[in-house]
């Protein structure tokens, strides 16, 4: 009778190629859309929310589960059991024993992001249908995953058995708790996506308007689709003696499902975010050409001058609001502000020049400069809004 050929202990070295694939883009993204979505929140709005600070932890679940997986794999994740070795195979068995009780707290505060973000935006009051049943939800949601975490911890009695069987006890089937967890995330995922949309077709708004913003929340298909297959992958396994090879997928499917609730809680924050970064980059290429065309605008000048001086002044004035001395513009003339003071530090304004009609007496001229942060409400005329960004050191 031949030996059994020796194992090979080429897993402790090498993680599986998937894991490090879904791992890294998983992380990746879920770390950009949490940036965007708390430089949009603290910067731009500034109006930070619960939703944001259960999303961050649930970003550094997320990181902590990633840890685990890639750990699992060191320890034969991936690798037909029989191919283990028995010491890989008790620190594998500890390893899904532990992200099966992160997965609980994890996946919750994943889902209590998505909630919060849904008071906020459609129940803001307690008035509305909406908010008590987003409550009751979000109740329901922590007791399903407090009694799995709870059942996930005492798996085995004593917990010893769970990595080694030759110690006195029983234990139950842990893949029944895994099934049913995964039959009510798909659930809850269908509801936290059908939820808003139905909320926002109610709106009275443009029917684009509704489209757009149904898309943002759709995103949370991609959510659904993880919890799927994750089911799928739980329905495979539930009587399977091959634990390190059949769990391996379930790694994979669980970041992808925690990543899209962390994508899908963060897109709102996206419309934003991408107004103020293109006005931001169309400031910075506006610099750029100014700058580069800096020798023409020089010698553009004296012509220019000339131009406006030669210019008739026989027609219909203009009033400036800021001019003191009660002298008039014309129509057709140009209009030039006074030269200012020495500017010393940095600041970012915004000065906004409206033409109105005055009466009989034509168009009201009104320059309202140096208006920081303010609204402006819509007008009658022609609005011409300038940014300027000033920057100057000190001296």
């Amino acid at each position: 009778m031949a030996s059994p050929s020796p194992l090979s202990y080429d897993y402790r070295h090498s993680p599986q190629f998937w894991d490090v694939v879904t791992q890294t883009v998983c992380l990746t993204v879920s770390t950009g859309f949490v940036a965007m979505r708390l430089y949009s929140k603290f910067h731009i709005t500034k109006a930070p929310g619960w939703d944001d600070w259960t999303c961050c932890l649930a970003w550094f679940g997320l990181i902590g589960y990633v840890v685990l997986a890639f750990e699992a794999d060191r320890h034969g994740s991936g690798v037909h059991q029989w191919e283990v070795d028995a010491s890989d195979l008790r620190e594998f068995s500890k390893l899904a024993n532990a992200s099966q009780i992160l997965y609980g707290p994890l996946i919750f505060l994943t889902k209590l992001s998505i909630f919060l973000l849904y008071v906020r935006v459609f129940a803001p009051s307690a008035k509305c249908n909406p908010f008590w049943f987003i409550q009751v939800l979000i109740g329901l949601n922590f007791l399903f995953y407090l009694a799995d975490t709870i059942v996930k911890i005492c798996e085995c009695t004593p917990r010893a058995r769970i990595w080694d069987k030759n110690v006195p006890g029983h234990c139950i089937n842990v893949n029944i708790p895994i099934l049913v967890t995964s039959i009510v995330n798909v659930v809850s995922d269908l509801m936290m996506l059908l939820m808003p949309i139905r909320c926002v077709w109610r709106l009275q708004i443009p029917v684009r308007q509704k489209i757009g913003i149904s898309a943002i929340f759709a995103a949370g298909i991609f959510g659904c689709i993880a919890s799927i297959m994750r089911l799928v992958v739980s329905i495979g396994n539930s009587d399977t003696p091959d634990k390190t090879y059949d769990w391996f997928p379930e790694f994979l499917w669980t970041t992808a499902e925690i990543t899209s609730g962390i994508v899908a809680s963060s897109l709102p924050a996206l419309p934003s975010f991408y107004r103020h970064t293109s006005q931001k980059a169309k400031a910075l290429l506006m610099s750029i050409s100014t700058g580069s065309l800096a020798t023409f605008m020089k010698k553009s000048a004296s012509a220019s001058n000339a131009s406006r001086a030669r210019q008739s002044i026989s027609r219909h004035p203009w009033h400036s609001a800021l001019d003191r001395s009660g002298s008039n513009l014309v129509s057709g003339s140009d209009w030039e502000m006074g030269e200012v003071g020495p500017f010393h530090g940095t600041c970012y304004t915004t000065t906004e020049a409206t033409a109105e009609r005055d009466g009989e007496r034509g168009f009201h001229l009104n320059v309202d400069g140096l208006r920081v942060g303010e609204e402006c409400g819509p007008r009658a005329g022609i609005l011409k809004i300038v940014e300027v960004d000033v920057e100057s050191g000190p001296g």
